[in-house]
């Protein structure tokens, strides 16, 4: 894997620790998806890790059971705002 961030010119320590959680995400909690992900052109394979990893991250939080869909709908906005901040 390491070829593959080193490919895609992923050269930050930081970016290559979260691109390697993004795909362990993938791998452990949807191993069909990472499988389609496998014949993907290799440069593009941590973007893709990357969405996977946040829109099912935000798919988590909108189907969480109990609450209302207003406290849902807050959870949203609050992690939105959380990654707006993380990339400012």
């Amino acid at each position: 894997m390491a070829d593959i961030l080193s490919l895609a010119a992923i050269d930050d320590p930081v970016l290559r620790a979260a691109y390697r959680h993004c795909r362990s995400k993938v791998r452990q909690r949807d191993p069909v998806e990472y499988s389609i992900m496998q014949l993907m052109p290799p440069v593009l394979r941590p973007a893709c890790w990357a969405m996977w990893a946040a829109f099912s991250a935000a798919d988590g939080i909108a189907d969480a059971a109990g609450g209302p869909l207003g406290d849902r709908a807050a959870r949203l906005d609050a992690w939105t705002a959380a990654l707006e901040s993380a990339s400012s």
